[in-house]
Parts: C-alpha cells; sequence; structure tokens
C-alpha cells in the first residue's frame, strides 16, 4: 500500500517527469488491483489497512516533501 501511495503522489507533484507518467500509472493499476485481491481473500486485512492509512500517507509526505 504504501508504494501505491508513493505512485499516486508521484502523479499528483510530479509535472516534470512527463515521460515516467504513463509507467506510473500502470504502477498505480497494478497495486490496486493486486491489494482488492487480496483483501478478498483475507476481509480482514481491509480494517487493519484503514488503520495503517494514515501513517502510510504520512510517510509518503515526509518522503517526497509534499
Amino acid at each position: 500500500m504504501q508504494r501505491l501511495i508513493e505512485q499516486i503522489f508521484k502523479l499528483k507533484y510530479w509535472d516534470s517527469e512527463v515521460e515516467s507518467r504513463k509507467g506510473w500509472q500502470q504502477e498505480v493499476v497494478n497495486f490496486r488491483n493486486r491489494i482488492n485481491r487480496i483483501i478478498k481473500k483475507n476481509p480482514s486485512l481491509k480494517n487493519y489497512l484503514k488503520s495503517e492509512y494514515f501513517d502510510l500517507y504520512q510517510d509518503a509526505i515526509a518522503l517526497y516533501g509534499v
């Protein structure tokens, strides 16, 4: 989930990296699909991911200086 958030930040804030944009978009789709498959197999993880989201988001903010 951390990588998903990082890729979303790249898409949102790195306008100068136009050539990398399509790759980042594809990674976002892949990460979302993978997370959804994992949650389908392990529904109890959904609550865990929700509880971790804020911390992961804060880590991404710190990493990208947003």
